[in-house]
Order: C-alpha cells, then sequence, then structure tokens
C-alpha cells in the first residue's frame, strides 16, 4: 500500500467520527438532513454570542498553520 493511501486510511475514521458526531450534536438523522439544518455551514452550529470568537480561534489556527507554528488535530492524527 502507497504511503497517500495509508494517509488517506488513517484520517477516514477521525473524519466519519466527527461527521457522525456533528449529526448527533445537531439532532439530524442523516447527512442530507444535517446539510439542510445547518444551511450548509458549520457556522450555523455555533451560537450566535460565540461566532466572533470562535470565527477569530479558527483565523489564529489557521495563521499558525500557514506559518509553521501549529500542533493542531490534524497534525497529531498523522503521527505514527
Amino acid at each position: 500500500m502507497t504511503s497517500r493511501k495509508n494517509h488517506n486510511k488513517k484520517l477516514m475514521l477521525p473524519v466519519l467520527i466527527f461527521l457522525v458526531g456533528c449529526l448527533v450534536f445537531a439532532g439530524c438523522r442523516d447527512f442530507d438532513d444535517f446539510l439542510d439544518y445547518t444551511d450548509h455551514r458549520f457556522r450555523k452550529l455555533v451560537h450566535p454570542d460565540e461566532r466572533d470568537s470562535v470565527e477569530t480561534s479558527i483565523w489564529k489556527q489557521i495563521d499558525a498553520k500557514t506559518s509553521g507554528n501549529c500542533a493542531g488535530i490534524a497534525d497529531w492524527l498523522l503521527q505514527e
């Protein structure tokens, strides 16, 4: 198996767990119901009073990643 396939297999289970968690959190019966509920945006899952701080936090994480200083979950998941 190639390195790329191993990489994809490592990410598949955490992504599936995340998606199922989102469905349960939102009280949706399937992914289509989830997309309808959120209007195709994860922003709809965040309480309106917390949206600005969550968005700021996300951008800080993105900026850290692009500057090479991120110890985010994707890096953790890819560790052997």
